[in-house]
């Protein structure tokens, strides 16, 4: 009866926890390893990327969002990434 107790409780606390943006924190990723990647082309960058996204458990859809966003960070001249 305690650890039935227990999991209701998780289940709540998980559901009143606010949500995540999966796009949002694989663009944080990618942006953040983009900085290593400087020396090489944009495919290879790409590249990297998607793979290092897809090892992190991400799906397709999310990384092609995510990356779209890098993208569209680099081309605005953001220096912040």
């Amino acid at each position: 009866e305690c650890r039935a107790v227990t999991i209701e409780k998780l289940v709540q606390d998980r559901a009143a926890a606010p949500a995540r943006d999966a796009v949002a924190d694989a663009a944080e990723l990618a942006r953040k390893k983009l900085r290593s990647l400087a020396r090489f082309d944009a495919v290879t960058q790409n590249r990297r990327l998607w793979g290092l996204l897809a090892r992190r458990g991400f799906n397709g859809q999310t990384i092609a969002e995510a990356l779209e966003r890098v993208k569209e960070l680099r081309e605005s001249g953001d220096e912040g990434f």
